[in-house]
């Protein structure tokens, strides 16, 4: 990790779906903005006829400083972390495909497979099994942290049915087992949906529905052994407006009940992003975030960030950012229980295709 550390200030002292956007998106200075995107992000080497495989590196330093409701008092921490990707992209015949996602974290010292997956296609049909992210939420961002609404996204073994009409309208319903379950039943069998429709060449929008929050990556119910009294569906939409050299994305998500588990300050959790990035040239672009939360633990209540994208080479790209968030009541605290006011985060993030 130690080489990690130093790469970062050498680049930066020699810096003189689902779907792609724009002219400037497509081959733009941020390889991936969501994370269907982040799968095709390597370079494709085809191995044989029908197996391809991918690689994508990321390498990624962050320092923060947490402020407490006593002006006297901090919180600082320095991180540095990398992320491997591999993809493995299985097509013996036409209409059939098998993807596999692997990751190795060093954060969680940790090999995954993200997703493993087997579609089969027919004309405008597709139906995918396996271990995949639902079709709920779409994340969009230009920033190396992830915006607060990903406390949403869902992965699970599901069955997974798709219909792209004429290219304009995307249609997904999906059947999962989810880890939460209802107090007294072993029921783990819940759903998703989504639709997506391109309004224009510059327009998109989407909405999607699920049927329980708790089975979401952030573990709502850890502390409750994933069990709860009634389920708490959830919703997400969001807008897309893009030419060539700009891109205004917004993107919420919240809860439609409360959790009976959870606090009255913590039991239905929303959150929204709104980014504009400005696409200067095909290999730097900028952007600005403005996103909020509400009920959300150690999530700021409105956080503001600025983020820089350069491609240093045809498959190396570099992220700098700035982000500053502010804190509200309880929900975010230090070990002995004191309030946190505001965080500041600067950080980095190297990613290389191979």
């Amino acid at each position: 990790m130690r080489l990690i550390a130093t790469l970062f200030p050498v680049i930066l002292l020699n810096l003189s779906g689902f779907y792609n956007s724009a002219a400037c998106a497509e081959e733009g200075a941020r390889p991936y903005t969501t994370r269907e995107e982040k799968r095709e992000a390597g370079i494709k080497h085809r191995l044989l006829p029908w197996f391809v495989a991918s690689g994508l590196a990321e390498f990624e330093w962050q320092w923060q400083k947490l402020d407490l409701d006593n002006p006297d008092r901090s919180d600082k921490s320095d991180n540095t972390a990398a992320n491997i990707q591999g993809s493995f992209f299985i097509t013996p015949y036409d209409w059939i495909k098998s993807e596999i996602i692997t990751e190795y974290d060093t954060d969680t010292n940790e090999f995954i497979v993200d997703e493993a997956e087997m579609a089969f296609e027919y004309g405008p049909w597709e139906l995918a099994l396996g271990k995949l992210y639902l079709p709920f939420g779409v994340y969009f961002s230009h920033f190396a942290n992830g915006p607060i609404i990903e406390f949403g996204e869902t992965r699970a073994t599901s069955v997974t049915l798709a219909y792209n009409y004429i290219n304009n309208l995307d249609i997904s319903i999906a059947a999962y087992s989810g880890k939460a379950r209802k107090t007294g039943s072993s029921d783990r069998l819940d759903w998703s949906a989504g639709i997506e429709a391109w309004l224009s060449d510059e327009l998109s929008a989407g909405i999607s529905y699920i049927s329980d929050l708790a089975d979401s990556g952030q573990h709502l119910l850890d502390e409750h052994d994933n069990r709860f009294r009634n389920k708490v569906p959830a919703l997400s939409g969001y807008m897309l407006w893009a030419s060539e050299n700009y891109e205004i994305t917004l993107e919420a998500l919240g809860a439609l009940e409360s959790f009976t588990e959870l606090g009255s300050d913590r039991d239905q959790p929303l959150a929204a992003n709104l980014e504009f990035t400005h696409f200067l040239n095909p290999d730097i672009d900028w952007s600005v975030r403005i996103e909020g939360s509400h009920e959300i633990e150690d999530a700021p209540v409105i956080q503001l960030g600025l983020a820089i994208n350069y491609k240093i080479l045809q498959n190396v790209f570099i992220t700098v950012e700035a982000l500053r968030g502010y804190f509200r009541n309880s929900l975010a605290t230090d070990d002995a229980g004191n309030n946190y006011d505001s965080a500041t985060t600067f950080g980095a993030l190297l990613s290389v295709g191979f």
